[in-house]
């Protein structure tokens, strides 16, 4: 006849069995932190670039800008008459080759390798003559031509690989508008 396992021996087999079952459930709990641990680390990352491409766009708009205001004042009376023959638009390939050097040793350095575009562009738009400047006396002698102009930079700095899985495409873009004043120029011809 079999006989049975006594009520002592049970008792002391069911602990053993209850401990696997609570190692595996502190296995899973752990495994799930380390699993929100590395996503949080990922999408940290992932914005850390973001911020970094759009703070490159905002300085290639501001540079941007400010190459367009010096050609303004290097042509003089010429600016009217190029921005007319250019639609209204300044782009990358009308500013001097120093503003944007894009050799490898010019304006992104080590980046220029991992640089997916740069470009800036500035449109101007509702130009008025005007004799009425901040910071001017109101003066019949002189007039400024007055515009709106909306510049706008690009930076990229990566591409898109099919076949490298990881490669992300960061393009950032940013839009400065302002209005500057270009003059004097003297009333019925004459010159700056």
């Amino acid at each position: 006849m079999a006989t049975l396992p006594s009520r002592s021996t049970a008792f002391r087999s069911q602990p053993k069995g209850m401990l696997i079952v609570v190692a595996l459930m502190v296995i899973v709990v752990l495994a799930g932190v380390g699993f929100i641990a590395v996503r949080g680390v990922v999408s940290e990352h992932s914005q850390v670039g973001l911020f970094r491409s759009s703070e490159a766009a905002g300085r290639i708009t501001d540079t941007g800008l400010m190459s367009v205001l010096a050609m303004a004042v290097s042509r003089g009376d010429a600016f009217p008459a190029f921005v007319l023959a250019n639609q209204n638009t300044i782009k990358l390939s009308d500013l001097p080759n120093a503003t944007f050097d894009l050799t490898a040793n010019g304006s992104f350095g080590r980046d220029l390798a991992g640089v997916g575009g740069v470009n800036v562009q500035t449109v101007l738009s509702q130009p008025v003559d005007t004799n009425r400047v901040p910071g001017y006396p109101v003066n019949d002698q002189f007039i400024w031509k007055r515009y709106r102009m909306i510049t706008t930079g690009t930076y990229g700095d990566g591409s898109v690989d099919a076949g490298t899985p990881g490669t992300v495409l960061r393009n950032s873009q940013r839009s400065f508008v302002a209005y500057t004043y270009v003059g004097p120029y003297i009333v019925n011809g004459g010159g700056q």
